[in-house]
């Protein structure tokens, strides 16, 4: 541990830069979540004490508040601002994430070499680092979750399991989704402990693994009961949770299989199946630049392939490491039943069309790439048993070392295209400008007893933050040609690059003609980057 230190603390600086950049760039709160979080944390400092449940609060997000009372901590000790002590505490807490992972990653595989890769690759892994850049429920539960998994894997005593009821209460308060997935993750990383046949690194008893369960599990369940399911935007039926648990046991017990016939493969074959893996996980990509991977999902343009080229890149090192899955080593069975409850959850949202369908496999994403960069590790240090000369081994060693920094180096680029680049489809509506702020500031005070229409984007703004109402479908219904003309519609400059935005984070292409739209309109307000119309 004490040689890994230093690449371990400039792996979190690395992960703290990355994730403070959209912030450090526009000044301003990164991610659309950010402003009613940021307005629940100010009635918070000036209103304390104050109920949870009170009606001051937007009547959601403080029925998980964990976010907004460390933003006002946080707050109060450094002076700072709320939004400035959000924007600034929230990836610096979220990228604590990084030194947990590295300990999971080495209690999983005891290498300090895979557990560094896996770590590096996580520090700078698109989506994940730029989700985890955002002022959300969500970002600050991250550290929390992969804390809680760190809990589980370790020997099993009275202080592991006070810890672990802790972290349990302050997940469910922090993330009500993160706090549903960890529960799938532990129940199938219960199974990976049952049929590993590595002795000497099962330390605890299945009867114990079962009792955490079961505290979170009970946890979340009087959470929600008691408190918080009134508050659920969405609603969760015994239907829904069936089907849920539907997938999660079909894909746990397929992996099983999966894991119960896997055979010794020779180095031939092993390259074969790795090229395979490689064209295969291309032609997928290659597809959804073609067909759309849901109905309501976009259409990727085709140079979105250099965005994916890490994920591409990764499969057939996935597949060098789990040529070893016949031994069920505990190495290959953790992380790959940990990844499993996550796809079990992420073909539910593509397949059974759930309400948020599409944003639910957004987020899969960020939840599979832990457990996934360790496979990546595993399978990259596997590399070498492929090469025995001296000469080959050089090669491959510096191919391997190539392959992890070209990840890295495509994930943080693919970062600086979404945030600096404003590509459309990979989350650029979360970088708001000062000039956003003002204007919305301005309506704020000027509009008064209006509705005002806007995307998405403005929307979490103009009525998360300022609290005037919007509606979203009136703006777009009446751009695209179909609706009445609203009272008030603001607009910004992105629009006209990258459509207008829906809830789920979908930029909608506007006509050629929108802008024809506006003439029954007077220009009351205008910025560098806003405009505001009015009807006459």
């Amino acid at each position: 541990m004490k040689k890994a230190l230093p690449i371990l603390i400039l792996l979190l600086l690395v992960a703290m830069g990355i994730r403070l950049y959209p912030t450090l760039i526009s000044g301003m709160p990164f991610s659309t979540d950010a402003w009613p979080l940021i307005r629940n944390t100010k009635i918070l400092l000036q209103n304390t004490p104050l109920p949870l449940n009170s009606n001051l609060f937007d009547g959601y997000n403080n029925f998980w508040p964990l976010s907004s009372v460390f933003g006002a901590v946080f707050s109060e000790i450094t002076t700072l601002p709320a939004e400035t002590a959000l924007a600034l505490g929230i990836p610096i807490a979220a990228a604590l994430a990084i030194p947990i992972f590295y300990m999971i990653t080495k209690k999983i595989t005891q290498s300090t070499k895979m557990s560094l890769i896996a770590t590096a690759l996580l520090a700078t892994a698109f989506p994940y680092a730029l989700f985890t850049a955002g002022v959300t429920k969500e970002t600050f539960a991250s550290p929390i979750y992969l804390a809680l998994i760190l809990v589980f894997l370790l020997k099993h005593n009275w202080k592991t399991v006070a810890l672990f009821s802790v972290l349990s209460v302050a997940l469910v308060m922090a993330h009500h989704l993160t706090s549903f997935i960890a529960i799938g993750v532990i129940a199938t990383l219960c199974v990976a402990s049952f049929i590993s046949k590595n002795k000497t690194e099962k330390v605890n008893s299945g009867t114990s693994n079962f009792v955490l369960l079961a505290i979170l599990s009970a946890v979340t369940a009087a959470y929600f009961l008691l408190y918080a399911g009134s508050a659920f935007i969405i609603t969760l039926t015994s239907s829904d949770l069936l089907t849920v648990g539907a997938y999660q046991i079909l894909i746990a017990a397929l992996m099983v299989y999966v894991a119960f016939s896997a055979k010794n493969f020779s180095r031939k074959i092993t390259i074969l199946n790795a090229a395979v893996g490689f064209a295969a996980a291309f032609l997928f990509i290659l597809l959804l630049t073609q067909v759309p991977l849901m109905s309501t999902a976009p259409l990727l343009p085709t140079y979105y392939l250099l965005y994916a080229l890490p994920f591409i890149i990764a499969v057939p090192m996935i597949i060098f490491g789990l040529n070893e899955l016949y031994q069920k080593n505990s190495k290959l069975i953790t992380p790959l039943f940990w990844i499993t409850s996550i796809i079990a959850f992420a073909c539910y949202a593509v397949f059974a069309n759930p309400v948020s369908g599409v944003s639910y496999v957004a987020r899969s994403i960020n939840f599979m790439l832990p457990p996934f960069l360790i496979l990546v590790a595993i399978g990259v240090t596997k590399l070498f048993d492929l090469a025995k000369p001296f000469r080959t081994r050089k090669i491959i060693k510096f191919a391997a070392v190539a392959i992890i920094l070209s990840m890295a180096a495509l994930n943080t680029y693919t970062v600086y295209a979404t945030v600096s680049l404003q590509e459309p489809y990979l989350g650029y509506f979360w970088r708001y400008e000062p000039s956003e702020y003002r204007a919305s500031s301005w309506l704020a005070t000027n509009i008064v007893n209006q509705s005002v229409a806007g995307d998405s984007k403005a929307n979490y703004l103009v009525h998360g933050y300022f609290g005037l109402n919007v509606s979203v479908t009136a703006g777009l219904s009446y751009l695209a040609g179909d609706g009445s003309p609203p009272k008030v519609l603001y607009i910004y400059n992105q629009m006209k690059t990258n459509g207008y935005v829906l809830y789920q984070g979908i930029p909608v292409t506007l006509p050629s003609n929108w802008t024809d739209k506006l003439a029954p309109y007077d220009c009351v307000y205008t910025n560098n980057e806003v405009t505001i119309y009015a009807r006459r």
